[in-house]
């Protein structure tokens, strides 16, 4: 199977050191195995996207001289022809692919209840249209699917995505395992339209975390990547620092060869 993966940043806030990990085990198994590697900005959160973190990620990837394949070259080509946001009657239509159900529960509503991901709670209820959101009908993957305020959600649109680019590799922190898991139950209900993401290669990386030992987010501050990179440091350096971080040898060379062997 020919290697055809992709870099999937969201701009709802600078890139994170967390980012360029993924990247730079995304970008050297994708060209250590001579496949195509393509961008995807997942902007469907539109409350959180903004123009300044699309333009971050350009500037974040031009810096580090990570290319790709395919997608938008430019910040202008993205808003022109690649926001996902433009999609929304596309995902709603994939949505009518997949069993599902209405759900009134919040996040705090579910964290209340249980541990898993969800417990069903809203399965058998039959809510009215202007008080739920869409969750697969799959018992031991009901993830959201769509959101209450009429917004695609994350597990179809990047399950939709993945099978547009026809990606063979997927790779994430360990933190979207479960999530990995869902998608593929999804998968697995669209019979032969859903193949060519049943049999993606997934790799799910540790993560990096922040000095107060917590998972890194989107950040303005010293986590971001634009700082670094607006104090003046090279890629070379960049690349060093990443290898301290994650406990890796010194040299980019070393790196290269630590990350292409996890």
């Amino acid at each position: 199977m020919s290697v055809r993966a992709r870099l999937a940043p969201t701009p709802s806030g600078f890139l994170h050191w967390g980012n360029l990990l993924n990247f730079t085990l995304t970008w050297v198994h994708a060209r250590r195995a001579g496949g195509q590697l393509a961008l995807r900005i997942d902007d469907l959160d539109a409350q959180r996207a903004r123009p300044e973190y699309v333009h971050d990620i350009f500037a974040t990837l031009e810096w580090l001289g990570f290319d790709w394949d395919e997608g938008p070259q430019t910040a202008e080509d993205f808003q022109l022809r690649f926001t996902q946001s433009a999609r929304t009657e596309e995902y709603r239509r994939w949505l009518k692919k997949f069993p599902s159900y209405g759900c009134g529960c919040s996040r705090q509503d579910v964290r209340a209840r249980t541990t898993a991901l969800y417990d069903g709670h809203c399965r058998e209820l039959g809510l009215a249209v202007t008080q739920r959101r869409w969750r697969s009908d799959l018992p031991e993957n009901d993830v959201v699917l769509w959101r209450k305020d009429d917004v695609p959600a994350y597990h179809l649109v990047s399950l939709v995505e993945d099978l547009r680019l026809g990606t063979t590799l997927i790779v994430r922190g360990e933190d979207l395992r479960e999530s990995s898991e869902a998608q593929r139950a999804l998968a697995s209900r669209l019979g032969a339209e859903g193949q060519s993401f049943l049999q993606a290669h997934f790799i799910h990386h540790p993560l990096l975390l922040d000095e107060a030992g917590e998972k890194m987010s989107k950040s303005a501050g010293s986590a971001a990547l634009k700082t670094w990179r607006e104090q003046g440091h090279t890629a070379s350096e960049t690349f060093q620092e990443l290898g301290r971080r994650a406990g890796w040898k010194k040299d980019v060379t070393s790196l290269a060869s630590a990350l292409i062997h996890l």
